[in-house]
């Protein structure tokens, strides 16, 4: 039985590959980054499953103490001092009582933190609150991604986005761009 299917390679993938293929050859003592210590874990988007990713994963091994594993910040809380608003509740999939409203100001922002774990996005779930008819809901926004907190690169924008435009609206956007890090690598 394979476990590679050949329709399944994307451009970034095989450049991935010919870099690495290009690449020096360390010996694991020379490695020092020791930050990302944990296997590789692999998520594929499955229409139904929306909701069964990094974020999940995270969730069920930490037996639901996510803030071990993830740091979710931002840069503005529209309800700050209600816990029915927190940025945190963006990985609260299961708890539709829960989600986070941003202030209506432009260029906010919502970083999640993967600490130890090194992610390569491929795929992304957004859904809309689905109680509170007044709110607005996102309809463009980059996503962009670090390795050290310091440079970023975008790798997905969506603009003008017709999916979102409701109470409860499930939307999963595929990522156009690998980060050039994991390409390094």
């Amino acid at each position: 039985k394979s476990i590679f299917e050949i329709d399944d390679m994307t451009r970034a993938t095989w450049q991935g590959l010919q870099n690495r293929l290009k690449g020096e050859i360390l010996n694991a003592e020379k490695k020092s980054d020791n930050r990302y210590k944990e296997k590789v874990h692999t998520y594929s988007y499955y229409k139904g499953k929306e909701f069964s990713g990094i974020i999940n994963y995270l969730r069920t091994k930490s037996s639901g103490k996510i803030d071990d594993e993830l740091e979710i910040t931002t840069s503005s809380c529209n309800a700050s001092n209600d816990e029915k608003y927190l940025p945190s509740n963006v990985a609260l999939f299961d708890d539709q009582s829960k989600s986070f409203v941003s202030s209506s100001a432009q260029n906010n922002w919502l970083c999640f933190n993967f600490k130890k774990h090194l992610v390569n996005p491929m795929n992304y779930t957004i859904r809309t609150i689905n109680w509170w008819t007044s709110v607005k809901h996102p309809k463009s926004w980059v996503i962009e991604c670090s390795n050290d907190n310091s440079s970023w690169e975008v790798v997905d924008d969506v603009n003008e986005c017709s999916e979102l435009r409701g109470c409860g609206f499930v939307h999963t956007f595929k990522i156009k761009k690998q980060p050039s890090f994991l390409l390094q690598s």
